[in-house]
C-alpha cells in the first residue's frame, strides 16, 4: 500500500502562503554576543545545505523580502562582530522561492530580541518535507554539526510549516495551521514572534514543545535523571543522544504525521511526558481560537504531555 502524502504547497491567488517543511529550531538566552562562535557555526553549516538556492532576504527594517544582494549572506556574521552594527532586534530571513516574499523550502531564520533584560533569541534551518528520507542517522549527523558550538537552551526538529506572517494571505495561512495543528500532530506549526516572548516569561529553562527530536541544553539536562534513567524510561522506542552541550531526544526510527494512525506518535508521547514539566506555560497565541471557550494554542502546545 502507497504511504500517505499530506498536501505540502498551499498556493493562494497569486502565489504560495504556506508549506509543509522540514526543519531545526534552537533557542538561546542571553545576548547574541554571547553565543557568536555558536551562532556563527550553525549559520555557515546551514549555509553550505541551501546557501546556493537563496533568492531572497529581508531583515527587521525592511517591510518586505528583496532580491539577494552579493554581500547579503555575509550580514549575520556582520551583525555579530562588528560594534557599528548593535541595535534591539535583529532579524534575517533567507528564502528560496520563486518570488518576493513567498515560504520556500530552502530557508533560514534568525530571530533576536536584544532590547529586553531577557534577551532571547531563534535560529531556524528549513529543509524541504523530502529531506526526512535520508535517514535518521545522515539526519542526526547533521543536528550534531549544526548545534555543535551553541549554547542552546532548547529546540525541535522534524515536520514543520513555514509561511509568511506579515504576508497578504496571513489569515489563509493561519486558518489552514489550524486544520494542520488538528489532522497532523507530529507537525510543528509556529509564530516566532509569540515564542520569543513566552521564553522571555518563563524563570526557568523551557522548551516550547517536542517534535521528532528534541533538543535539551546543559541548563535542563542538569535537572534531569541520569543517562542511563532516561534511557530506560523512555524505551527502546525512543534514543537519547548525548552531545557536549545537551541531549538530542529522538522519538522513533523516524518522522510521524500522525495521520491517519495516531498510534505512530506514541514515541512522542514518552518524551512528552517526559519532559513536560520543561514545557512553556502561558505561550501567547500561535493558533486562532476556533471557539471563545478554548485556548488552542495551550491545547495544541500540550498535546504530548
Amino acid at each position: 500500500m502507497k504511504s500517505f502524502q499530506p498536501q505540502l504547497i498551499y498556493p493562494g491567488n497569486d502565489d504560495v502562503y504556506l508549506r509543509l517543511i522540514t526543519e531545526v529550531t534552537l533557542y538561546w538566552r542571553g545576548s547574541i554576543f554571547s553565543h557568536i562562535d555558536g551562532l556563527i557555526h550553525f549559520y555557515r553549516e546551514a549555509l553550505a545545505i541551501i546557501g546556493k538556492d537563496i533568492k531572497y532576504f529581508e531583515t527587521e527594517s525592511m517591510g518586505g523580502s528583496r532580491k539577494l544582494k552579493t554581500d547579503t549572506l555575509e550580514l549575520l556574521p556582520y551583525w555579530l562582530t562588528s560594534s557599528k552594527a548593535r541595535r534591539g532586534i535583529y532579524m534575517l530571513k533567507l528564502e528560496s522561492g520563486t518570488r518576493a516574499n513567498e515560504p520556500s523550502d530552502k530557508a533560514l531564520l534568525f530571530l533576536a530580541d536584544e532590547e529586553e533584560e531577557l534577551k532571547t533569541g531563534i535560529i531556524r534551518l528549513v529543509l524541504p518535507f523530502s529531506f526526512m528520507d535520508e535517514g535518521a542517522s545522515e539526519i542526526l549527523a547533521l543536528m550534531k554539526r549544526l548545534v555543535a558550538k551553541l549554547n542552546f537552551e532548547s529546540g525541535h526538529a522534524g515536520y514543520s510549516v513555514n509561511w509568511d506572517s506579515d504576508g497578504e494571505a496571513e489569515e489563509e495561512a493561519a486558518r489552514d495551521m489550524l486544520v494542520i495543528s488538528k489532522k497532523y500532530p507530529g507537525v510543528d506549526v509556529n509564530y516566532f514572534d509569540s515564542t520569543l516572548i513566552a521564553f522571555q516569561n518563563s524563570n526557568r529553562p523551557s522548551i516550547k514543545c517536542v517534535n521528532w527530536l528534541t533538543f535539551v541544553g546543559a541548563d535542563i539536562q542538569k535537572i534531569l535523571p541520569a543517562m542511563d534513567q532516561l534511557r530506560t524510561e523512555l524505551g527502546e522506542a525512543c534514543r537519547v543522544n548525548e552531545l557536549a552541550n545537551g541531549i538530542i531526544f529522538q522519538a522513533g526510527p523516524a518522522p510521524k504525521l500522525g495521520y491517519p494512525d495516531r498510534h505512530e506518535l506514541d514515541p512522542y508521547y514518552r518524551v512528552g511526558n517526559l519532559l513536560s514539566d520543561f514545557r512553556l506555560r502561558d505561550h501567547p497565541q500561535i493558533l486562532p481560537d476556533s471557539t471563545h471557550d478554548e485556548n488552542t494554542t495551550e491545547d495544541w502546545l500540550s498535546r504530548f504531555d
